[in-house]
């Protein structure tokens, strides 16, 4: 055998030896790793947050796509900020009167105070809204309602947000669209999507069922593309969440003016479109949320932004973008002009 053919065989099985204690060593420490999905390299493993509490990771293609408390009185519960956004905008549109009397008088929220129960951010209050009415005004204050109506979730993930809204919206309806089978598995087995299964039930979704069909759950679990399922759906929707934004390469069409106007086009009259736009605020990687805002100032009557980082306006952050038809209770500085 030729002296080169024998160094690249010598060095080919040594690169495989410390491959495969590589991932001894991570199995070891709790780490699981999957090399092959539609998105790269998939891990998952286990850390704490800022306050000590147990929470696990899912890293897709080296970027972090979703983080879920492991404890079992927290799995449903929302560790990202950005989550606890969106479920405080369903607050604000479910009981507008006690939002707007809990927040009175605040300003920007603080962002350190969020509670685990997804609630606490506080962004409201605006009166003149068209959620704001007097009829409404303090009328839950202690005994808050639940958002009810059909939710379309575009991106599972870990399925976090998903699985807020099936254990604490109780009338909820949960449409849940992960192009990727093997992240969808990987949240049932590792993110206790499982768990939420057996406790509320669900049904195996495909590409023409509405939310409204009979099922034994609330909640239905779709492969497809996203913004193929959203233009060939003959539904409509109380709320559209694009939890599927990834940085550089967002969500395809759904940044565009033909994107906007199918998600208006989706929703109910008083629907919500909630998106999580991972960007800069300014500078050379804040084009996707400047794509995004053109698309939904062109389409919807209201569109609101609260931004992760405005102290760091060149770095990018987790972005809650908010459009409807209809004005909600949000502060005033979080409206886009």
């Amino acid at each position: 055998m030729p002296v080169i053919l024998t160094y690249l065989l010598v060095f080919a099985l040594v690169a495989d030896a410390i491959f495969v204690a590589a991932l001894v060593i991570l199995r070891r420490r709790g780490v699981y790793l999957r090399l092959r999905s539609k998105f790269g390299p998939i891990m998952v493993f286990d850390s704490t947050d800022d306050d000590g509490v147990p929470v696990r990771l899912l890293n897709v293609g080296g970027k972090f796509q979703s983080v879920g408390y492991v404890d079992e009185g927290l799995r449903y519960e929302l560790a990202c900020v950005y989550h606890r956004y969106f479920a405080e905008i369903l607050s604000i549109a479910a009981n507008p009167g006690s939002v707007a009397e809990r927040a009175a008088g605040r300003g920007v929220p603080e962002r350190s105070t969020t509670g685990r129960d997804g609630t606490g951010c506080d962004v409201a209050h605006d009166a003149g809204s068209d959620n704001a009415g007097s009829d409404n005004a303090g009328q839950n204050l202690g005994q808050e309602r639940p958002w009810s109506g059909d939710a379309l979730v575009i991106g599972g993930g870990g399925y976090s947000f998903p699985k807020w809204l099936v254990a604490h919206c109780p009338q909820a309806r949960v449409t849940v669209v992960e192009i990727d089978p093997v992240i969808s598995d990987i949240a049932r087995r590792r993110f206790f999507l499982d768990d939420l299964i057996r406790d509320f039930g669900a049904t195996p979704g495909d590409a023409h069922a509405t939310p409204s069909d009979t099922s034994p759950g609330r909640l239905r679990l779709v492969c497809d593309d996203g913004w193929a399922y959203l233009r060939g759906c003959g539904c409509h929707f109380d709320l559209i969440v694009n939890d599927a934004f990834g940085g550089r390469k967002p969500l395809g069409p759904l940044k565009t003016s033909e994107g906007a106007r199918s998600v208006r086009e989706h929703l109910s009259e008083h629907g919500i479109y909630l998106a999580n736009v991972i960007s800069a605020l300014e500078g050379k990687r804040a084009r996707p949320l400047e794509e995004s805002l053109a698309a939904c100032k062109g389409t919807f009557a209201h569109v609101y932004l609260i931004p992760e980082r405005p102290e760091e306006p060149e770095r990018e952050g987790d972005n809650v973008l908010i459009a409807s038809q209809l004005r909600l209770s949000i502060q005033k500085c979080y409206a886009v002009q």
